[in-house]
C-alpha cells in the first residue's frame, strides 16, 4: 500500500509540475489528478493514508510551484504555502468522506465537479483569491473566455469530473462511466468551440492611443535612494520621448518615485504641461507628508492634465495578503475620468482579484489598466501568471486592459483576451499601443 501511495504522490505531482510555465504542458496537467481518484477508490487504502497522500501532492506541487516568492519574502511564501498546500488534501479528503460509505463510484464522479465549485468560491472570498488554485486548469484561450459569462472554474470543474470519470472506469469498467468520461470531454468540447467562436468575432476599433513607459530601473530600495535625480531625469526624458509619437496619455508604471507625487505634484504637471498629453503616474505616497515610505505608505495612479494640473488619483482599495508593512487603502472604488474616457485602474496585487475588476466596471469603467512593479520576480515565471491574470480580467469585464509593468510584461489586451501588444522581461521600452473603449450608456 505504501507503493502505491508514493507512486500516486510522485505522478500526481510531476503531472501538475509539468504543467507550470516555462514547460506549459497543461493537458498532462489536466489528468493528474487521476491517481488521486483511483486512490480515493482503493477500499484498501486507509483514510489517513489517503490524506497525507492529497497533501503530499499539495506539498510538492505549491512548494516548488510558488518558489518565486522566496525572491521577495521567506515569510510570505511560508503563509501563502501553508494557505494553499492543504487544498487536495481538502478537496479529496471531504470527496471521501461524504462517499465512503456509499461504495460507489458513481456518486464521486458527480459529487467531484460540485465540490471544486464549493471549494474555489471559498478562496474567492479569501485575500489571497483563486489564482494558485486554478493554475493547474490554464489551457488554450478558447476555455478562457467562458470566463466572460460565468466563472473560470466550471473548466476546473468539468476536468475534474472527467478525472473522476476516467479513474472510475479503470476501476470498475461500467457503461455507466463510459458515458461520464463522453459527457465531461463534451462539455470541454463545447467550452473550447463556443470560445473559438468568440475569438473569431471582429476585434473593436482603436481610439485611444497610449505610450507605456517600462523603464526597467532596479528595484531595489537602496538603489532607488542612491539615485533620485536620475530617476527624476529619466522619467522626463522618457515622457518627452513618449511624447513624440502624439498619444492621448503617457502611462508610468508603478514604481517608487523619490517624490511625494500627490502632495507635490508640479514635477509630472509640469510634464503633462511640457508634453502637452495627459500623464498616468502609478507610485507609493507616504501616509504622512513629509515622511518617508517606510513609516506607512498607499498606493496610487495619478493622472495630470496637459494643463499642468493634478486632475484626479486612484488609491488602491486591496493591498497584497500576508504583507508585515503598513499600507493603508482606500474605502470605495472610483473611476478617473478623462475626455477620452473613463479608466478603471488596478494597482499592483488588485489585477489578480476578479472582484476589482468587477467593482471597475460597475464604476462606468470603459478600459482597464493594470499599473504593477513585480521587479523582484524578473527572472521567474510569475510576470507571465500576472499577465494571465490580465487577460482574465479583460475577458471577464469584457473590456480592453492596458498593462504597464517596471520591468514587463507591459502589453494591451483586448476585450477577448488576446495579445495585441507585449514586450519583454527586462528591457527599457516605451511601448505605443491603440486600445478601443467599451462606452457606456
Amino acid at each position: 500500500m505504501k507503493k502505491k501511495c508514493l507512486f500516486t504522490v510522485a505522478a500526481s505531482a510531476l503531472l501538475l509540475l509539468l504543467g507550470l510555465h516555462p514547460l506549459d504542458l497543461n493537458y498532462l496537467a489536466w489528468f493528474a489528478f487521476v491517481p488521486l481518484f483511483l486512490l480515493l477508490f482503493d477500499a484498501s487504502c486507509r483514510p489517513l493514508h489517503f490524506i497525507l497522500s492529497a497533501l503530499a501532492v499539495g506539498v510538492l506541487y505549491f512548494g516548488i510551484g510558488l518558489y518565486w516568492l522566496l525572491y521577495f519574502d521567506a515569510r510570505i511564501y511560508a503563509l501563502t504555502f501553508l494557505f494553499v498546500a492543504p487544498v487536495y488534501a481538502i478537496y479529496f479528503g471531504a470527496l471521501r468522506g461524504l462517499f465512503a460509505k456509499t461504495q460507489s463510484t458513481h456518486w464521486v464522479v458527480l459529487g467531484a465537479p460540485v465540490f471544486w465549485l464549493a471549494l474555489n468560491q471559498l478562496f474567492a472570498l479569501s485575500p489571497l483569491g483563486t489564482i494558485a488554485i486554478e493554475v493547474p486548469f490554464y489551457g488554450a484561450l478558447p476555455f478562457f473566455q467562458l470566463a466572460s459569462v460565468t466563472s473560470l472554474a466550471v473548466v476546473p470543474a468539468a476536468i475534474l469530473g472527467l478525472n473522476a470519470a476516467v479513474a472510475a472506469y479503470f476501476k470498475k469498467r461500467s457503461a455507466l462511466h463510459i458515458l461520464g468520461i463522453i459527457f465531461f470531454a463534451g462539455v470541454l468540447a463545447g467550452i473550447y468551440l463556443w470560445g473559438e467562436r468568440r475569438l473569431s468575432e471582429p476585434q473593436a476599433k482603436p481610439e485611444i492611443k497610449l505610450a507605456l513607459v517600462q523603464h526597467n530601473f532596479p528595484v531595489s530600495g537602496k538603489w532607488r535612494l542612491e539615485h533620485p535625480h536620475f530617476i527624476r531625469s529619466e522619467y522626463r526624458r522618457l515622457a518627452l520621448e513618449a511624447a513624440q509619437d502624439k498619444s492621448d496619455m503617457t502611462v508610468f508604471p508603478l514604481y517608487s518615485f523619490p517624490d511625494d507625487a500627490l502632495r507635490s505634484p508640479e514635477f509630472f504637471a509640469g510634464l503633462a504641461q511640457e508634453t502637452r498629453a495627459w500623464i498616468l503616474v502609478a507610485t507609493y505616497i507616504p501616509q504622512q507628508a513629509g515622511e518617508s515610505i517606510t513609516g506607512g505608505f498607499f498606493d496610487a495612479a495619478l493622472l495630470y492634465s496637459p494643463e499642468g494640473k493634478l486632475a484626479d488619483y486612484y488609491q488602491a482599495v486591496q493591498a497584497p495578503p500576508f504583507r508585515d508593512v503598513s499600507e493603508t487603502t482606500g474605502k470605495a472604488y472610483k473611476i478617473l475620468e478623462t475626455p477620452f474616457g473613463k479608466l478603471g485602474i488596478l494597482l499592483c496585487y488588485e489585477d489578480s482579484l476578479p472582484k476589482i475588476a468587477r467593482r471597475a466596471v460597475h464604476s462606468g469603467a470603459e478600459i482597464l489598466i493594470a499599473l504593477s512593479n513585480p521587479g523582484h520576480f524578473s527572472t521567474t515565471p510569475m510576470p507571465y501568471y500576472h499577465l494571465m491574470q490580465d487577460r482574465l480580467r479583460a475577458i471577464e469585464s469584457n473590456r480592453w486592459l492596458i498593462r504597464a509593468s517596471a520591468n514587463g510584461y507591459s502589453a494591451a489586451v483586448d476585450d477577448r483576451g488576446r495579445l495585441v501588444q507585449k514586450t519583454e522581461l527586462n528591457q527599457a521600452r516605451i511601448l505605443q499601443v491603440k486600445a478601443a473603449m467599451k462606452r457606456v450608456v
